[in-house]
């Protein structure tokens, strides 16, 4: 087939040649209709470019909104979880205020009882305290069982006292004056277990003595240990006498502690101190021998209340 000229009249001309000889046919196609073919040709190029352009777009846009819908679902977990966890923080939150109130309110009771507890230890102190020197223990043989408790719980309460006012920030009526009285009182007494063997051998009271074969009153306890095993001081004091006897105690020193209470310790294998040395509770004076009258090494250990002797165990027990 091939086109024919166009007239300058505005019409134009197409012939159709077949294969074969067979006879040529003529179109004569008008300006108008030529041109409205054209557009229609354009239009439906633009038509079809805009239509792949839309499907591409569309085809993106789904892409694009299974991501964001992607996004969305990790969002919402992660909110679910964060939700899940802030809401396990505010309840263990809850939790901690509740114990903190409870460990409040503890704390109120405890400052109240310790307010009470000082007061007590200082009436005690000054039950037994004379107004020259606090600490002259104002005891006497016939108060010393009472005495000797009352150190024991004095000791107890005032070890209480200090650990729980660490812990806390209450102030104690007169506490400071009240532990002051208490310390210098009770390094004074004679609570400290003189040795490092807790076995008593003889005891306190009237006895068979074991080389003089007589029914008497023994005047301390008998401990027994061996041989140069450290000797402690029962508390703190000063030292009035070291002697040595060989028909009796051996190598023994005396101590005084207060006005009415001294200690004694006798049989020594060695003496560390001298007359008028200040020795402080629980220092090492002397070793344990067998010197004098013994028949082993031990330590004969006395407490003395204005020069009478008392039993020790009211005083000390096998603790330190």
């Amino acid at each position: 087939m091939r086109k024919g000229r166009t007239d300058l009249d505005g019409e134009g001309m197409l012939v159709y040649i077949p294969k074969g000889g067979k006879s040529s046919k003529v179109l004569k196609v008008t300006s108008p209709i030529l041109k409205l073919s054209l557009i229609f040709y354009f239009l439906m190029a633009i038509i079809v470019c805009l239509s792949l352009s839309l499907l591409y777009f569309i085809n993106e846009n789904k892409q694009v909104n299974a991501q964001m819908e992607a996004i969305v679902a990790d969002c919402n977990t992660e909110m679910i979880t964060l939700s899940t966890y802030v809401g396990k923080q505010a309840q263990l939150l809850d939790s901690k205020l509740n114990e903190i109130a409870t460990l409040e309110t503890v704390q109120e009771d405890l400052n109240i009882q310790i307010k009470d507890l000082s007061l007590q230890l200082k009436n005690i102190a000054e039950r037994y305290t004379d107004s020259i020197s606090l600490a002259s223990a104002s005891v006497t043989a016939n108060n010393v069982a009472k005495f000797a408790e009352d150190a024991a719980n004095i000791a107890e309460a005032l070890e209480i006292l200090l650990e729980t006012n660490e812990n806390t920030k209450s102030e104690l009526v007169d506490f400071t004056n009240a532990a002051n009285i208490l310390n210098e009182y009770l390094i004074s007494v004679p609570t400290y277990w003189p040795t490092k063997s807790t076995y008593i051998a003889s005891a306190f009271g009237m006895r068979n003595h074991p080389i003089l074969n007589q029914y008497k009153q023994h005047t301390g306890v008998d401990i027994g240990g061996l041989w140069g095993d450290e000797i402690y001081a029962a508390a703190t004091g000063t030292v009035l006498s070291v002697r040595y006897e060989q028909s009796g105690y051996g190598y023994w020193l005396r101590i005084k502690h207060s006005e009415s209470i001294t200690t004694l310790y006798a049989h020594c294998s060695k003496i560390l101190v001298k007359a008028g040395d200040t020795v402080e509770k629980g220092q090492v004076i002397a070793y344990v021998g067998s010197t004098g009258l013994a028949t082993g090494p031990h330590l004969h250990f006395e407490i003395r209340v204005n020069d009478i002797p008392i039993n020790p165990t009211l005083f000390i027990t096998s603790s330190k």
